[in-house]
């Protein structure tokens, strides 16, 4: 309760420092006219390419369903060995589907984007290439937490802490891999730092 509540004043803060305080020095302070095209530029850069939005949206569905069907694959699989207990019959076609099709696809749609950075430096820090990283790091971040709070606590109740080994494995090599990109020159600035927060803070 105490950390949801340091969250969300964090939120609040960052908030009024990114926005709130921005607006009412726009309007009230440097009395400037109302402009209904100020963010139009940024939505532009995001949207403008249909093409762009195609790769970071289908790059994040499928690695999301790749990853889902890999943890319950290993999951399946330390049932079947008696590592987790409790084994029972499932049909894991779906899992291995779910690998089959949408790993192709997502390191094809991966190694685009990474070639558009190459072709295009400017696209390295892009918002859209940022919000797709942010949101893979953040689902990674929740659901690493989750499981590492599972561990330890199946460990405080002298219960095997075996359950929680499928995300881990999983997903600590996603972020891993997907948060060195986002870390890209956050030394000139806490924007990205801050879109990071905020990104992880919403889909919370």
């Amino acid at each position: 309760m105490i950390l949801s509540g340091i969250v969300i004043l964090s939120f609040l803060g960052l908030h009024f420092y990114d926005f709130w305080v921005p607006e009412m020095k726009y309007k009230y302070y440097d009395f400037l006219p109302e402009d209904p095209n100020r963010y139009y530029e940024e939505l532009v850069h995001k949207f403008v390419n249909p093409t762009r939005v195609l790769i970071y949206v289908v790059s994040f569905i499928t690695l999301n369903v790749f990853a889902f069907g890999l943890s319950n694959l290993i999951g399946w699989v330390l049932d079947l060995t008696g590592i987790i207990g409790d084994s029972q019959p499932q049909n894991i076609a779906p899992f291995i589907a779910a690998i089959i099709v949408c790993l192709p696809i997502w390191i094809y749609f991966w190694r685009l984007s990474n070639r558009n950075v190459q072709d295009f430096p400017e696209e390295e820090f892009s918002s859209l290439r940022n919000l797709y990283l942010n949101l893979v790091n953040g689902f990674s971040v929740i659901i690493i937490s989750i499981s590492i709070f599972g561990l330890f606590n199946s460990i405080l109740n002298f219960e095997l802490p075996y359950n929680y080994l499928p995300n881990l494995i999983v997903w600590v090599p996603i972020l891993l891999l997907h948060l060195n990109p986002s870390q890209k020159k956050w030394e000139n600035g806490n924007k990205r730092i801050h879109e990071f927060f905020l990104n992880v803070v919403f889909i919370t």
